[in-house]
């Protein structure tokens, strides 16, 4: 791959799979002050061309080709393929790294994304399966998540919250509705934590019924209330509990404490799955939560 200076009208745009490209005022605006920081991607097609075909292929940066023929850019920096192997496959997975680069994509345009460049390399390497161990001089064959982090840049935690976000979408229609992907990591959790509860109280509850357990330790689990403290303390008469145990989040600024850590290059941790109690509605939570 080379990076040269092509004129525009040796690049054949061809078919996009994207139809919206968003405010290209703006863009064009941005690039005739700046100039075009970030090159399109082209394919050089082999020779002999058929008569008409122009020798280069829009691979990727439809928005910026358009961007700059509102600014009458007639040449234009691409980034260029040459592999004459190119296929439908490759095309594709170029098209979806170069989108992920878009500063305007939400966070549910990129979640989606990332799990379509996991599920075409999936199929195009097949699912990793180790063929050995640390010892062992055999490599493992496939793709993985971490591959894919290590494609796009990206811790695997990332990765692989936002492969299980763009899953569950599909699943659970409301994560969508979140405004931020935190909101949406957080909303998952407990939707999680509520599934699982619902599922253990399911299997006790037929122990019982079955005489399977005995009367003490069902005593017990009848007097357990598992729910967030303190909507489970509200629903409770006053002066029926001895001594509670809470653990309720830290006012500790998680995000700069860690930012060290998360920018090392070895790091696993993912900022993303720790919520905290946003520092001006900590003392009110405080102050519920110790009323309760």
């Amino acid at each position: 791959m080379i990076v040269q200076v092509i004129p525009r009208d040796q690049i054949d745009f061809g078919e996009r799979r994207r139809d919206d490209y968003g405010d290209l005022e703006q863009l064009a605006n941005s690039i005739a002050e700046k100039g075009l920081i970030q090159p399109i991607a082209v394919w050089q097609r082999p020779e002999p061309l058929v008569e008409g075909e122009k020798p280069f292929l829009l691979l990727a940066g439809g928005r910026r080709f358009y961007a700059t023929q509102i600014i009458g850019m007639d040449e234009l920096p691409c980034r260029v393929f040459d592999d004459p192997g190119l296929d439908d496959q490759l095309y594709r997975e170029i098209e979806l790294i170069e989108n992920l680069k878009r500063k305007d994509l939400t966070w549910i345009e990129q979640v989606r994304l990332q799990k379509e460049i996991q599920d075409l390399m999936v199929s195009k390497h097949g699912v990793k399966v180790s063929k050995g161990n640390q010892y062992s001089e055999t490599e493992d064959t496939g793709w993985s998540q971490k591959n894919t982090a290590d494609l796009l840049g990206k811790s695997a935690a990332t990765i692989s919250q936002d492969l299980k976000l763009a899953e569950m979408m599909e699943l659970i229609p409301q994560l969508a509705e979140c405004d931020k992907k935190s909101d949406a990591a957080k909303l998952l959790k407990k939707l999680q934590v509520e599934a699982v509860n619902e599922e253990l109280l399911r299997r006790i509850n037929e122990k019982k019924e079955s005489g399977g357990m005995d009367a003490q330790k069902a005593k017990l689990i009848d007097n357990y209330i598992l729910r967030d403290c303190i909507a489970g303390m509200k629903e409770l008469p006053d002066k029926c509990i001895d001594i509670v145990e809470i653990d309720p989040p830290y006012a500790i600024d998680l995000y700069s404490v860690k930012q060290s850590i998360s920018e090392a290059p070895s790091a696993t941790y993912a900022q993303e799955d720790y919520n905290e109690i946003e520092p001006k509605k900590y003392i009110p939570f405080l102050k519920e939560l110790f009323t309760e």
